[in-house]
């Protein structure tokens, strides 16, 4: 019986490091206060609006539209975040719901900004120009792979075109596999892998560009000092 050889270069290039790392931290995290330490991976993914939707599976009968302020003690029901859904509407953010028989299954938020900004990793994306970010999306458990969220980002894409835009941006977890892969059948595309740990004061951004079209795809790491804050444990958008 032979073994595969694997070389330095390829256990970093591969991600068998990174995975490595990620289960061992995991360990970890889980068990001491985020405030104290706190790793995250996610996933930068875009789509582009000429990029035909290679999901097909819809859901018969399903309507999708804008949500509004009325709207918001059902999307409770998916993610009760209280006041910020108000505070959203204020600011401009859209809500694309889907709905099944008069119930609202699915929701997606949609930012229209220069730059989105992720509080729990601090972290700061910029948008170029002519595209938007989507965030928190969910569909019911009772309506999950049917579908909906394929149709979802079809009323996303529709309505943005109709803006002017030409392209959406999200963040998806890097443990969320289901989400990655619904996103890469519907045609989104990886642009970039970001490694977020924080401990203490010390904040540490190891990023890489997954875009074929950029030259410079190696790790690009940042560091950086702050003072120490008490998580919350949510999300102030």
């Amino acid at each position: 019986m032979s073994w595969q050889s694997v070389s330095l270069s390829h256990v970093f290039q591969g991600g068998y490091f990174l995975e490595l790392i990620e289960k061992l931290l995991m360990k970890v995290v889980w068990r001491t206060p985020a405030f104290l330490l706190h790793y995250d991976r996610f996933f930068i993914l875009s789509y582009e609006f000429d990029t035909p939707a290679a999901c097909a599976r819809r859901l018969k009968n399903i309507l999708t539209r804008v949500a509004g302020s009325a709207d918001i003690p059902a999307l409770k029901q998916f993610l009760d975040k209280g006041e910020r859904y108000n505070n959203r509407f204020r600011k401009g953010d859209l809500a694309i719901v889907a709905e099944l028989d008069d119930k609202i299954v699915g929701m997606e938020w949609i930012e229209v900004s220069k730059e989105h900004y992720e509080e729990e990793d601090e972290y700061r994306f910029p948008l170029p120009d002519g595209s938007a970010w989507t965030y928190d999306g969910y569909v019911s458990p009772a309506h999950q792979v049917k579908g909906v969220w394929a149709s979802i980002t079809d009323e996303v894409v529709r309505h943005q075109k109709q803006c002017s835009f030409h392209a959406v941006y999200c963040l998806v977890q890097g443990l969320n596999r289901h989400a990655i892969n619904s996103h890469m059948r519907y045609g989104y595309r990886a642009r970039r892998q970001v490694v977020f740990v924080r401990f203490l004061f010390l904040r540490i951004h190891l990023e890489k560009n997954l875009d074929q079209t950029v030259k410079n795809n190696a790790w690009q790491a940042t560091f950086a000092f702050r003072n120490l804050r008490w998580y919350k444990g949510s999300l102030n958008t």
